[in-house]
């Protein structure tokens, strides 16, 4: 049911049941907030989106307040403004002064609020916020003298990803968001997923920076400095720097890296390929052997660290193949080629992928497989210290099959591209010299959850694809509650739409670029499978040999046992 209301003296129209500010919002109408997430139930914390409703005592907040019929609004009032400006005022007062080194400066909506409602002095003061930020945790900084209190961090962890690692401690003006026990990050059942930085307004959580240790191993010159690259990256600097596909993206960020310094530049793509291919290979074994229970993805290591804490008992189902990002990098670590000492950094969408390198089943002896992980964030920092900008970058030309991207590697980078993928390859396993279509339903959008049956060598296999621990969660209980032996492999992303939507990306507190990110990722795969160039169709072959190895002996440095782990 649809009624008219007032809003600033026009007539818009709005719905039963929804709040102002979603009214508001479906018009261009533009309230502040800092609190306000679409999609979850609103709190009204910040009370930034007040609203004049004509009728009430005092001022309405538009992201909890339903919408009734005849309502008359106003969004821009004196009342209003002053009380907007007096909350950013009173969030000053105890804010610390250094924005000029802030990791947020100029991206921090504290910031931008403050410069939209003139403030150019102090005008409240209070004991500041006095609290050393919290360095435990391999992934995630968390300096709490920076939280305002939104709420939003404490949300997505809760109803989005089921973790609850964070939440309020405390009473009065010592309330803080903090893990259990006000302990470290590291002692709490987070995930290092991340995606309480992308929905954080300020600085209060940022990445674990690894971008002083790459400047330092480039400066040296004893090392031998790799750059892994995933293909979402390609698609997010797409996708944030308006950069055209055609343009060779791929070819201009190699150049870039080379002019930082680094000493060789790979695409994570064969790795990628040589994931899929030997996880195609036990879940085939597990379907010619009738084996039981499901073999579950394991490239997300903020899934695997989710079982691990949450789910013990699925451990002996996870994939024992290590992800492209520690494949590639235990390769390069155990070539033959002695003579210089390798450092490796992967660039990935993903702050949990800090976390993954510095696990101690993810080390080559001494020495772990991956030295840095550096996410979209630092790279754009990484490039805007050395004065590049892609858009000037002209990249060069290579015929070296290790900077090549692929459609393997695209599929990756997104909820359900894996999962076709080893579908795609278990059925050319298993069907050797038959005759028989294949046909593999993969949704268009980009859904948290589905399932999708294919005919392989005679039987019905069981997919599926989640993306979001909460779905996840959905999903497991589904499975036991109803010992359900219908699905064979599930491919699971703890992040929304799977890397696409990953914790390392560019913060944008104004739109949702997710959808965007995996539209690249599409129109990419599309680009390079209708290229005959491509390589990474036998992934051991081209890895054997660049770098020289026998695969039947190195394979045993390509699987981890979590179970055996725990």
């Amino acid at each position: 049911m649809s009624f008219n209301i007032i809003v600033n003296n026009s007539t818009i129209e709005a719905f039963q049941g929804e709040t102002i500010m979603s009214a508001l919002k479906r018009n261009a109408i533009r309230v502040p907030t800092l609190c306000y997430m679409s999609g979850y139930t609103p709190t009204g914390a910040c009370r930034l989106c007040v609203v004049e409703v004509k009728g009430f005592k005092d001022l309405v907040t538009s992201c909890s307040y339903p919408v009734n019929e005849d309502m008359q609004i106003i969004t821009n009032s004196t009342k209003v403004i002053k009380a907007r400006k007096s909350i950013v005022e009173l969030l000053l007062s105890t804010h610390p002064d250094d924005c000029l080194y802030c990791i947020r400066k100029g991206k921090c909506e504290l910031q931008l609020l403050s410069e939209e409602f003139e403030i150019k002095e102090r005008k409240f003061f209070d004991k500041k916020n006095i609290v050393k930020p919290d360095y435990s945790s391999t992934s995630i900084l968390v300096d709490t003298a920076k939280c305002i209190l939104c709420s939003r961090c404490v949300r997505i962890c809760e109803e989005t990803q089921y973790v609850n690692a964070i939440d309020f401690i405390g009473r009065g003006k010592k309330t803080r968001v903090n893990s259990a026990f006000n302990k470290g990050l590291n002692t709490s059942s987070c995930i290092n997923c991340g995606q309480c930085i992308t929905v954080c307004p300020t600085g209060a959580l940022s990445d674990i920076p690894h971008t002083d240790f790459v400047q330092s191993a480039i400066s040296s010159k004893e090392y031998n400095v790799t750059a892994l690259i995933s293909n979402t990256v390609i698609t997010s600097l797409v996708n944030m720097m308006n950069l055209k596909l055609q343009s060779n993206v791929t070819g201009k960020v190699i150049t870039a890296l080379k002019k930082i310094g680094f000493n060789q530049v790979t695409m994570l793509s064969s790795a990628c390929a040589l994931n899929v291919s030997l996880e195609a290979q036990i879940l085939a074994d597990n379907l010619t052997k009738n084996k039981p229970g499901i073999l579950f993805s394991s490239c997300c290591p903020a899934w695997v660290k989710f079982v691990e804490d949450f789910q013990p008992g699925l451990l002996q189902y996870i994939s024992p193949v290590k992800s492209p990002q520690q494949i590639m990098g235990n390769i390069l670590k155990t070539k033959k080629s002695k003579s210089v000492n390798e450092y490796n950094v992967a660039i990935i969408p993903c702050t949990a992928k800090k976390f993954e390198a510095a696990r101690k089943d993810m080390r080559n002896k001494e020495n772990g497989e991956v030295d840095s992980v550096i996410t979209v964030r630092e790279l754009i920092n990484l490039f805007n210290i050395y004065g590049i900008n892609l858009n000037n970058i002209i990249p060069e030309n290579t015929n070296d099959k290790l900077q090549q991207n692929s459609s393997i590697a695209c599929k990756m980078g997104y909820s359900g591209g894996k999962t076709e993928e080893i579908a795609k390859t278990v059925f050319e396993l298993l069907n050797k010299g038959q005759k028989e279509y294949f046909k593999f339903a993969l949704p268009k959008s980009y859904p948290s959850k589905k399932e999708t049956k294919v005919k392989i060598a005679g039987q019905e296999v069981g997919f599926a694809l989640v993306s979001g621990i909460a779905n996840a969660t959905e999903f497991i209980n589904d499975i036991i509650k109803n010992n359900r032996t219908d699905i064979h492999y599930a491919e699971i992303m703890a992040c929304p739409g799977g890397c696409v939507g990953g914790g390392g990306h560019n913060i944008d507190f104004i739109t949702d670029d997710i959808k965007n990110r995996r539209k690249i990722c599409v129109e990419m795969e599309k680009m390079l499978s209708a290229d005959s160039t491509e390589t990474t169709n036998q992934p051991e072959n081209v890895l054997s040999y660049y770098f020289n190895l026998n695969f039947e002996n190195i394979k045993k440095h390509l699987y981890v046992d979590y179970n055996k782990e725990k």
